[in-house]
């Protein structure tokens, strides 16, 4: 919704008219970018609440990777749509961008959230500290 939203507000003109964020490009990386921060503490303290990382910059570090690559197909599906076709209306940027875009990129993301930055197989997750601090105090 945080993406949603931003997106249209700038192409609306939210920042002003002729500004570089109005246009659809500019749009989407300002309001991934605003998304991706706001989704990290959404799957941090709810989705994958019980494997959260001790290290926690190597985690949004992880989890900024993965965002720039759905941000990647985001902005390709966008970019054939408004300027390798010629849809350019806002009706047709929201189609490419929040339809196609973030459907293929939303798949791509939660797998990598899910399989690598929250992954079961990861050692330094809150859970298994405490398991392994536990396990030497009794050793």
């Amino acid at each position: 919704m945080v993406d949603l939203g931003l997106f249209n507000a700038l192409r609306l003109g939210a920042l002003g008219q002729s500004h570089y964020v109005q246009g659809p490009i500019g749009a989407t990386i300002i309001s991934v970018g605003i998304a991706t921060l706001v989704t990290w503490f959404g799957n941090r303290y709810w989705t994958f609440r019980a494997r959260r990382r001790s290290n926690i910059a190597l985690e949004l570090f992880e989890f900024v990777v993965v965002s720039v690559l759905g941000l990647l197909v985001s902005l390709a599906c966008l970019w054939v749509s408004h300027y390798a076709l010629g849809f350019e209306s806002l009706l047709a940027d929201n189609i490419a961008k929040n339809v196609v875009g973030l459907g293929l990129s939303t798949g791509l993301r939660f797998l990598l959230y899910h399989y690598w930055v929250y992954g079961s197989q990861r050692t330094d997750q809150i859970s298994n500290l405490g398991e392994s601090i536990s396990a030497d105090v009794v050793a």
